[in-house]
This record gives structure tokens, C-alpha cells and sequence, in this order.
């Protein structure tokens, strides 16, 4: 269990994910977005394996908070 990792995301989907900021075809964004976050993790000295570890796959977690974020109308 890493709680650099989960704290890293938990942390970063908020400030990144929003009901407004991506197109209908969420999957795209998704994978942008995962990209983005696996380099700002990594900037941080906080690798890939250390957020999979316990949050799973970070592209479906995003698109799963990106669902979270048209369905809860998240800011």
C-alpha cells in the first residue's frame, strides 16, 4: 500500500476533472489525462506501480471520475 500514491491522485483528479472540461468522447481525454498525471506523479518522484497499486489502472480510474464528474455535476 503506498498512501503517497493514493494521496497523489485522490489529489490530483479534483484539480484536473471537471463536468465541463472534456468532450463527449470521454476515452480520449481519459488517456490524455493519464498521461498528464503519470508525468506530474513521476515529476513528484512518485511512480506508476505506487498509484496502481491500490487505486488500479489510472486511465479507468480518471475515465470512472470523469463519469463521477458529469453524473455528480462536480465544479
Amino acid at each position: 500500500m503506498s498512501d503517497r500514491g493514493v494521496e497523489f491522485i485522490t489529489s490530483w483528479v479534483p484539480k484536473h476533472i471537471s463536468a465541463d472540461n472534456y468532450p463527449v468522447d470521454g476515452d480520449i481525454k481519459a488517456e490524455a489525462y493519464a498521461k498528464e498525471c503519470v508525468a506530474d506523479a513521476q515529476k513528484t518522484g512518485i511512480p506508476v506501480d505506487e498509484i496502481e497499486e491500490d487505486m488500479g489502472d489510472i486511465e479507468t480510474y480518471i475515465l470512472e471520475a470523469m463519469d463521477d464528474a458529469v453524473a455528480l455535476k462536480w465544479p
